[in-house]
């Protein structure tokens, strides 16, 4: 016995494989329509140019209709981010303290374990995780306390890789007070930097505040590796521990 209820076709906004698992001639068509022209028809409701006309936009409506809401929360957030208003949750803490343990674990734990101000409301919390999304997921790997290892992503290899770095920043921890040991600093290579290159630099601090003895240069590669707007510098030290460099060459 067949139920009676229709169920909905897939669609590229429902299914991300839909244009792998479509029929041939589909492909066909989903690639023309894709590759025909720039988008150009900026959506009332979202704010982001989704279409290169209206009358495609009210032709795929429906299916706009499903991104939309995420796309309208992104570009609130990105207003915020470029607005130069202040935001309390943009006040981040500075150093900590040696005997206050960082906690990686989830959003909630870290911004708790490291003194952040109490988040209230859905938008404070989307401003600060995308912000710190890109120097958290570095630092929640190589840092001591990182949640991953063989029972949650690590392979052994990676592990072996990690905990000779880990011993590396252990070292520069144990030689802290030492004034005659100049350590060499940890070099970051992001290859094919594109938004985290252009982060005011002061965000990255919050990897460099989790490391507190071990310098660390980081260095953008790749074409869209621009440095934020404010700055026309290709190398700049943001402290004393971190330099950050932008290097705009092609990587092979």
């Amino acid at each position: 016995m067949q139920s009676g209820l229709k169920h909905a076709q897939p669609t590229a906004a429902t299914d991300p494989d839909w244009l792998v698992k479509a029929k041939p001639e589909q492909q066909v068509l989903t690639l023309n329509q894709i590759q025909s022209k720039s988008p150009a028809f900026v959506c009332p409701d979202c704010g982001y140019p989704t279409h290169c006309s209206e009358d495609h936009y009210l032709q795929d409506k429906a299916d706009h209709e499903q991104l939309c809401r995420w796309l309208r929360e992104t570009n609130m957030d990105e207003h915020d981010l470029r607005s130069g208003r202040q935001f309390r949750e943009f006040e981040f803490p500075a150093y900590q303290g040696n005997d206050e343990a960082v906690n990686l674990s989830s959003w909630d734990t870290f911004l708790y374990t490291r003194n952040f101000p109490n988040l209230v409301n859905t938008r404070a919390i989307h401003h600060v995780t995308k912000l710190l999304t890109y120097p958290l997921t570095i630092a929640s790997v190589i840092h001591p306390l990182s949640p991953y290892n063989l029972r949650n992503r690590l392979t052994p290899e990676g592990l072996r890789s990690l905990a000779a770095l880990r011993t590396t920043l252990g070292e520069h921890t144990t030689a802290k007070n030492r004034k005659d040991v100049i350590f060499d600093p940890l070099r970051i290579f992001i290859v094919g930097a594109r938004a985290e290159a252009m982060l005011p630099p002061h965000v990255h601090l919050q990897l460099s505040y989790m490391f507190p003895h071990s310098p660390l240069h980081i260095y953008f590669i790749g074409p869209e590796a621009m440095p934020p707007s404010n700055s026309v510098q290709q190398q700049l030290g943001v402290s004393t521990q971190m330099m950050l460099r932008w290097d705009r060459n092609l990587f092979h």
